[in-house]
């Protein structure tokens, strides 16, 4: 996959998944449920995100692979949102 071939759609789905991890998250940890970002989260975003926002590449200045770094947001600001 070549990130500067991405198109628009694939870039609001690519936000959408986004979206629920978080979204998943943040409902188990209102419920109690224990989250393991290691085994539940990270290898979705493995698989689905961190090519083009993993160590090596950040784009939107968001970067995956490490949820501290995630949770700060990227260039639109997302993590002003998390709690």
């Amino acid at each position: 996959m070549n990130c500067s071939h991405f198109s628009a759609s694939k870039m609001r789905m690519s936000n959408v998944i986004l979206l629920i991890i978080l979204c998943v998250h943040v409902t188990l940890r209102e419920t109690g449920a224990a989250i393991d970002f290691d085994k539940e989260i990270k290898p979705i975003l493995a698989e689905r995100c961190l090519e083009c926002h993993g160590e090596e590449e950040q784009n939107s200045g968001i970067r995956l692979d490490q949820r501290p770094i995630m949770l700060r947001g990227g260039d639109s600001g997302i993590g002003e949102s998390m709690p």
